[in-house]
């Protein structure tokens, strides 16, 4: 139907939600066990996974369209 196109792009991640996510990734991605500062809010594992999938999202809303 050709209603599919439109609800895929409203369910997809904006592009400050993207830019938020690959910001997580980054600060995360030395290693570091615990929480990190990001935009002056501590993040941490289950909030890296969070970003993880928003960035998938965002990678597979690339590869339909």
């Amino acid at each position: 139907p050709r209603q599919v196109a439109h609800v895929n792009r409203a369910f997809e991640p904006t592009e400050a939600e993207i830019a938020w996510a690959h910001e997580v990734v980054r600060a995360l991605e030395g290693g570091s066990l615990g929480a990190v500062a990001v935009r002056g809010k501590l993040v941490d594992r289950p909030v890296w996974l969070q970003a993880q999938q928003v960035l998938a999202q965002a990678g597979a809303a690339t590869a339909a369209t």
